[in-house]
């Protein structure tokens, strides 16, 4: 572990936030700073907690609840202020399970830093761009998603000259914002999906707006563009999400100086628990025992493939849902669609349908795919 005079000030920081209740925040503070950028598989994350705990001689309990407030959204001792814009549709979101909820505070902890980016770690489907997107949602904020990859260039993000289709006139070039500086301008939440895919060049252009300088030159316009508004004091956040590294394919390791610019926060795998609530809030017409089915085959079947080149998380289970709750309670056609068309070999096919059968005694049923078209539509 590296551990830098950025990361003791972070802390420091954290502290005299409040510094009437200096032995709560001396705590969280360390949670912040160090315990929630471990792997929970790692050996040495409980040893610290331990030790912590032995320090303060107490242990705090989780808050389960989500206050919204005219100006403020809080959740335990950590709030943010609210902002302004409504959303008009109603996108569900489950803040009832365990893990989430500790993935909140987690989150809401590190944005009481409110200069400094976040960067979320976790396995793929345990909600790291989805929890952002919801409390961005629930606090009134705006937000943009940015994908990266090995393919995307630096003028991607801040903008470039294009050719003026406006003017008529060949040959006039006029500048374009790119979403990252179109973001910065409207104080929009920045959701840096993938990071560990970018390259290098793109890390470097992102340095000076993501360390203390908080601000990116533009040279074309000759303008910097400064990420906190300095007139209205409204804090510009911005979250960079990434898988580990070594466990899924093409992601890098990224250089320690770099990562030492954020806040990371490692969000844990989801339990059984944590999927049960989730699937029973969001698809209140499935029975309680078909859940509990889908869920004994999904355990199964990661224990199967687990050293295979699969991965089966949240994502699959809520397509299973919501197929079924759409397609006149057939469980098999949703099954079908999502799980056997997805294995390349009919051995893989086979064993998944064995998987089925095993863990929720429903019947294989055989599957007829309809074709049709007409002069309007393809089905």
């Amino acid at each position: 572990i590296l551990i830098t005079v950025r990361d003791i000030l972070s802390w420091i920081l954290f502290i005299n936030l409040n510094p009437e209740n200096w032995e709560y925040s001396y705590e969280h503070g360390a949670y912040l700073v160090f315990i929630d950028a471990m792997d929970s598989s790692s050996t040495l994350k409980p040893l610290t907690i331990d030790y912590l705990i032995n320090q303060q001689k107490q242990k705090r309990i989780l808050s389960e609840t989500i206050n919204i407030k005219s100006n403020l959204l809080t959740f335990g001792s950590y709030s943010i202020l609210r902002g302004s814009f409504i959303y008009n549709d109603n996108e569900e979101y489950s803040f009832k399970a365990p893990t989430t909820l500790l993935n909140v505070q987690r989150l809401l902890r590190a944005m009481q830093l409110t200069n400094k980016p976040i960067l979320i770690e976790g396995s793929p489907g345990v909600g790291k761009t989805s929890l952002v997107i919801a409390l961005a949602r629930l606090a009134g904020y705006s937000y943009i998603r940015i994908n990266l990859s090995e393919q995307t260039d630096i003028s991607d993000l801040f903008g470039s000259d294009l050719p003026d289709i406006e003017s008529g006139k060949a040959g006039q070039f006029k500048w374009h914002d790119g979403p990252l500086l179109t973001a910065i301008k409207n104080n929009q939440w920045i959701i840096l999906d993938e990071l560990n895919l970018a390259n290098q060049s793109v890390l470097e252009g992102l340095n000076a707006c993501l360390d203390h300088r908080g601000e990116i030159y533009i040279p074309e316009l000759n303008r910097t563009f400064y990420i906190h508004d300095k007139e209205t004091h409204i804090p510009l956040r911005i979250f960079a999400c990434q898988n580990p590294y070594g466990q899924v394919s093409g992601r890098k390791g990224l250089p320690k100086s770099f990562l030492n610019r954020f806040t990371i926060i490692y969000f844990s795998l989801l339990e059984r628990i944590d999927l049960k609530i989730i699937c029973q809030q969001l698809y209140e017409n499935i029975s309680e025992d078909i859940i509990d089915k889908m869920l004994n085959f999904n355990e199964k079947l990661q224990q199967e493939f687990n050293n295979n080149q699969w991965d089966f998380n949240l994502r699959d289970l809520l397509k299973w849902c919501q197929m079924f709750d759409q397609n006149n309670q057939n469980k098999y056609k949703a099954f079908y669609l999502i799980y056997i068309k997805r294995m390349r070999t009919k051995k893989d096919q086979d064993h998944i349908k064995q998987i089925y059968q095993e863990t929720t005694g429903w019947n294989i049923e055989s599957i007829e795919i309809d074709f049709k078209i007409d002069s309007k539509l393809l089905q």
